[in-house]
């Protein structure tokens, strides 16, 4: 992980790859502002990453409320919203340089993986979107408490029904947003104008959501509060102990890779 993480620059420009073919000089300039941005994220956020594990750990060690998980949840959105910002003026001096035909590239790609996603998470039944959303609930349960007893895989199963489906209505914010962007790009103007824009796209994507997608996501986000509350209070010690075993090896994972950056 360490490893991936030091090459984040690299891997991130890769990806744009997958959907653009860039010039040598295009490939280069995107590094650099990856790479800027992977330094900010090393000197500035991963401590924070770090904090917040322990926090995490002590608010269950002292009594798991929903409040404490409203905060939590909050904070860490909050630092994706950080995130994102810089990943805006990242891709504000490299996305307005394309060429008319590496912006069509673009939007095919986009398109492309749109329809993988319709076909694997829309146009699916009622009860196979249940069967995953389960499944999904479950494994992510099991990487943080190990296994899962059986009375907690019945809590898993109500939330998991009284979750509202989302992907019809995420896949139309995904179309509105990449056509937001296409919009952005074609009108570039000035840089200062388009890393406005860039960053309102990537920081604040609630504004081009509908009214039903952000009812039916406040609805989904209490309904896995709920889950979080009532799964600590069933923890078993050997749950406990597996739980804050891996908080603690994350931890000190972001703490040592800050750490690695100020000595380097």
């Amino acid at each position: 992980m360490k490893t991936i993480y030091n090459q984040l620059d690299w891997i991130a420009a890769d990806y744009l790859g997958n959907f653009v073919d860039l010039s040598e000089a295009q490939e280069e300039q995107l590094h650099k502002h990856l790479a800027a941005t992977l330094k900010w994220h090393r000197d500035t956020q991963l401590q924070t990453y770090a904090d917040w594990l322990q926090k995490v750990k002590k608010d269950v060690q002292s009594g798991l409320t929903k409040k404490k998980v409203v905060q939590g949840t909050q904070e860490m959105q909050d630092a994706w919203n950080r995130l994102m910002i810089r990943f805006a003026d990242d891709m504000a001096g490299v996305l307005p340089g394309l060429s008319k035909e590496q912006q069509q590239e673009l939007f095919d790609g986009f398109k492309s993986k749109n329809e993988e996603y319709k076909e694997e998470r829309v146009e699916i039944s009622k009860e196979e979107q249940l069967e995953k959303t389960t499944e999904r609930l479950t494994d992510g349960l099991k990487n943080w408490i190990g296994e899962v007893h059986p009375d907690q895989e019945k809590l898993v199963a109500a939330a998991a029904k009284k979750l509202k489906p989302l992907a019809s209505e995420s896949l139309q914010t995904r179309q509105r947003w990449q056509a937001k962007l296409k919009s952005i790009i074609e009108n570039h103007k000035n840089k200062k104008s388009t890393r406005n824009a860039l960053r309102s796209l990537f920081a604040k994507p609630e504004l081009l959501r509908s009214e039903n997608y952000k009812n039916l996501l406040a609805h989904n986000k209490n309904v896995i509060e709920e889950l979080i509350v009532s799964i600590a209070k069933t923890l078993t010690f050997e749950q406990e102990h597996y739980y804050y075993s891996r908080l603690d090896y994350w931890s000190d994972f972001f703490t040592d890779l800050a750490m690695e950056g100020k000595a380097g």
